[in-house]
């Protein structure tokens, strides 16, 4: 990668990192919805931002919208594999899904 390449990576970074301390302020003002949007945008405009694929996850986590966390989780572990938050909360939700298939199979 040439250096005109890795300023141009540096600035859509740079661009999506404002999206993501956005969404941030959103969240933290409860705004969920809008957080959501922010953390979109940063992934769009840098599709390999794990920091905003987790902050999406525990938006979703907030809104009970548990597939669309798992998915983003799911990312955010696919794009940093050694990150220990990623991987906890991955098995977090894995473990409540499992959880919840022995709950309803043993209503049965």
């Amino acid at each position: 990668m040439g250096f005109l390449d890795r300023v141009g990576k540096y600035r859509k970074w740079k661009i999506a990192e404002k999206h993501r301390i956005d969404g941030d302020s959103h969240f933290q003002a409860g705004n969920f919805s809008r957080a959501v949007e922010c953390y979109q945008e940063a992934v769009r405009g840098f599709s390999d931002y794990h920091e905003a694929y987790y902050a999406m996850y525990t938006v979703y986590l907030k809104l009970s919208q548990k597939d669309q966390a798992i998915r983003c989780i799911r990312k955010a572990v696919e794009l940093d594999a050694n990150n220990s938050q990623y991987l906890n909360a991955l098995e977090e939700l894995s473990l409540g899904q499992y959880a919840l298939v022995l709950f309803y199979h043993n209503l049965r």
